[in-house]
């Protein structure tokens, strides 16, 4: 940890930002699944960078799994605060119902680089995670993509432990009001 620190306290460490990663790739091999606390301090130092930078160095954090929630909310929330939530996406191609329904408009979906962030997480931790399924249903029902929100309900349910589905719907609903409003 210490000198991953020191790595990314270096006044070069955002000029040259492969003498920080090579840091942490000596200490992920070293420590194994005991990584991810260091995980979290690298995710907290790419999102002190510019996005396109953090775009283009973020796989090799997320390389490894086990990725720690918190890795996955950080650069969630930095690709939603300074990136363009909506735009024209690589899914676009795979986004023809919603096309259709724009009357021939090309209809704008959440960015690829979101939509790949959020599939990774829930990946890792949908089963038990209200909150992230719900900020990726928030991404769509701002956007108006009512369709895709309900497909992200469906899967969360699908994936959610059973436990969990009473606060997600409830919570669900309440974000659907909410966005209506």
């Amino acid at each position: 940890r210490v000198w991953i620190e020191a790595a990314i306290a270096a006044a070069d460490s955002t000029s040259q930002p492969q003498v920080v990663l090579a840091v942490w790739r000596r200490a992920e091999a070293a420590l194994r699944a005991e990584s991810a606390p260091l995980k979290v301090l690298l995710a907290e130092w790419l999102c002190r960078l510019n996005l396109s930078r953090a775009r283009e160095l973020r796989p090799a954090l997320l390389r490894s799994p086990p990725t720690p929630l918190r890795v996955h909310e950080a650069l969630l929330a930095h690709e939603t605060a300074e990136g363009p939530l909506y735009g024209k996406s690589v899914l676009q191609g795979a986004s023809a119902d919603l096309a259709g329904q724009s009357g021939g408009v090309s209809a704008r979906c959440v960015a690829a680089e979101l939509v790949a962030l959020f599939e990774r997480a829930v990946s890792e931790h949908g089963h038990d995670s209200v909150d992230l399924w719900l900020h990726y249903a928030r991404c769509h029902l701002r956007q108006g993509a009512f369709a895709k929100a309900s497909a992200v309900h469906d899967r969360a349910l699908r994936v959610l432990k059973e436990q969990l589905h009473s606060d997600f719907v409830t919570r669900y609903q309440e974000a659907l009001r909410g966005d209506a409003e």
